[in-house]
């Protein structure tokens, strides 16, 4: 009696395995590479919003240290001035800012206040981060984001706050997505308060 073993896969019973097999790990590929691609997008959307929430704040403190300098005597001093270290408001248009390029400035006798200044036109230079993990334009490793803060007055008053008491911050910060163009905005209005 002659036994006929008959258990080997056939040609075509080996394409239908591989291609249950393909299809079951497509799935699981997909949603890694798209978590992979989500993940880098929320790291970098989180980061600019920290970089234009920081735009804002930087703005906030010249503000504040402008007021401190008018309530001690300053002469020439108003809330509104002295945002690039040249005692003036600003120069037109959207420009740097980081909290490592500041400059010091003498208010009254015995009160020196430091302060971050607003720097080059946007779009000529990027952010860099330094060894201590802070964004500026001067020194470190070149990143993928740029920041820039302009200061304007509203074109109205605000109720019944006139818009000489009234500045309005936009900080925008732009990047590079693997070839999409993304940004950033945070607004805020900034009043004198003295």
């Amino acid at each position: 009696m002659k036994i006929v073993n008959n258990e080997a896969f056939t040609l075509l019973e080996t394409l239908v395995a591989l291609a249950v097999i393909l299809a079951a790990l497509g799935g699981p590929v997909t949603l890694v590479t798209r978590g992979i691609f989500g993940s880098s997008f929320s790291k970098n959307r989180l980061i600019a919003a920290n970089l234009a929430e920081e735009g804002v704040e930087l703005i906030r403190l010249i503000r504040e240290q402008n007021v401190m300098c008018a309530i001690k005597g300053g002469s020439g001093t108003k809330w509104d001035t002295d945002f690039d270290g040249t005692g003036t408001l600003t120069s037109a248009g959207p420009k740097t800012i980081d909290a490592v390029d500041m400059f010091t400035r003498s208010c009254v006798s015995g009160v020196t206040v430091k302060n971050p200044r607003r720097g080059g036109n946007c779009g000529t230079t990027g952010l860099r981060i330094d060894a201590a993990g802070r964004y500026n334009h001067v020194s470190g490793a070149p990143t993928i984001f740029t920041r820039c803060v302009d200061v304007v007055r509203p074109v109205a008053d605000e109720g019944s706050i006139p818009k000489q008491d009234i500045m309005e911050v936009i900080s925008r910060v732009e990047w590079n997505e693997k070839g999409t163009p993304r940004n950033f905005e945070v607004r805020e209005r900034l009043y004198n308060w003295k």
